[in-house]
């Protein structure tokens, strides 16, 4: 995949506002999403596969129909942009997995542990990670039906 400098960049960007009357919305919105992949660099790329390959993975999703789109996509990026880490994208990931609440233990009985809804934003993922980050450090004390006798 072609990286687009700095200057390119720009110019495709001052095309792009200029021909916002001319094309339809979602024609627009195509452009654009087209244009954000050729920003990324295969790095970035290397290391969204490697945080959807995860999800699909940790949330038992089919891999054959469950798809990397690019709205999922550009949520990873845009956090790791922000300079959110493969590894604390995981570690959100794991939050989400392990809360049973998101696993559908709550009132309309429905999972919410899509990617975008992980990396919707930052205060989201910081949410996600955290909850897995106190779940580790939890001491679990037994009920006391379970004690144990001296």
């Amino acid at each position: 995949m072609r990286v687009m400098t700095d200057e390119e960049l720009r110019a495709a960007l001052r095309r792009a506002v200029g021909m916002v009357g001319s094309v339809s919305r979602a024609e627009f919105a195509r452009k654009l999403r087209a244009m954000a992949e050729l920003i990324d660099d295969g790095a970035t790329a290397d290391a969204v596969r490697d945080v959807y390959s995860y999800w699909v993975a940790r949330m038992k999703k089919n891999p054959k129909t469950t798809k990397l789109t690019a709205d999922r996509r550009a949520k990873v990026s845009a956090r790791l942009r922000e300079g959110a880490t493969v590894a604390e994208i995981k570690t959100a990931i794991d939050g989400v997995a392990e809360s049973e609440w998101h696993s559908g233990a709550n009132e309309s009985g429905r999972r919410y542990q899509d990617l975008t809804l992980i990396c919707q934003s930052r205060s989201k993922l910081e949410q996600f990670r955290d909850m897995a980050d106190s779940r580790s450090n939890v001491v679990r004390l037994p009920k006391s039906r379970d004690r144990v006798s001296w």
